[in-house]
């Protein structure tokens, strides 16, 4: 960890904590709620899931960042896009028919990742036995899907693509200016290489030291994503933290113009 070169990045980091730290004050408020899974409507289920899963990826970030893997934490970056965006398009539908296709679209994923994993030829007796038995139980509920979706060509999907869902929610800007080089980095592509190989006049190096450089096209645009994701999260739940949220927006906003 570089202190003097994070100091540059205090604000940054006091933003997106204080954005946690009322992620955490909301997930304490529904806690004491004491509510049992079956007295959430579909898009509670999905908006809790989405708000804790995001919260955990943003520690690791910040963590990421403090230690130099800024193009580590990227990758996180795009899974907290991916998140929201899923709430958003989920959310934008109060009637829960979204997030019915939504949950479905796990038995799709895991009809799919049975037959894939049978096709290995790594798999022991045991494990070959236990995916045919899976593959068994959830063939069923496939078939259930396809009848409930009137389902006649495969393959098929029930939800949008995340470049349908980021136009859809209004979030295509963020897509085309950031979701793609954070998939460059995701998937190894090598439009990425220039954040570990450095050309010099007459040679090239392994850049494989700690690096802060980027750490505010990080946490600018992470900040922004949680506060909306937190806004639609309360507005769901009937919590009132619009004027923190408003205060943290402002903060965010008078970041962002002066980069």
């Amino acid at each position: 960890m570089d202190k003097e070169k994070l100091q540059k990045y205090y604000v940054h980091f006091k933003l997106l904590e204080d954005v946690l730290t009322l992620s955490s004050k909301i997930q304490d408020e529904f806690n004491a709620l004491k509510l049992k899974d079956t007295e959430l409507t579909c898009n509670q289920q999905v908006a809790n899931f989405l708000h804790v899963k995001s919260y955990k990826s943003i520690l690791a970030i910040i963590t990421l960042c403090k230690e130099g893997f800024q193009e580590d934490a990227v990758s996180l970056l795009r899974t907290v896009f991916e998140n929201v965006v899923n709430l958003l398009w989920v959310l934008k539908d109060s009637s829960g028919e979204r997030c019915e296709k939504y949950s479905d679209e796990r038995i799709l994923e895991e009809r799919s990742f049975i037959q894939n994993n049978l096709k290995s030829p790594f798999l022991t007796p045991e494990l070959k036995q236990e995916a045919d038995d899976s593959l068994k139980e959830i063939l069923p509920k496939y078939e259930q899907i396809k009848k409930k979706y009137n389902i006649v060509n495969e393959p098929f999907r029930l939800i949008p693509n995340m470049a349908d869902m980021a136009i859809d929610v209004g979030l295509n800007h963020l897509y085309y200016l950031f979701y793609k080089p954070w998939s460059w980095q995701v998937h190894g592509k090598i439009a990425s290489s220039g954040s570990y190989i450095v050309e010099l006049p007459d040679f090239i190096n392994f850049s494989s030291e700690a690096s802060y450089d980027k750490i505010a096209t990080i946490l600018i645009p992470l900040s922004h994503l949680t506060l909306m994701l937190l806004e639609k999260y309360c507005d769901l739940f009937k919590f009132d933290h619009s004027s923190e949220i408003s205060e943290l927006m402002k903060r965010w906003s008078q970041l962002k113009d002066v980069e």
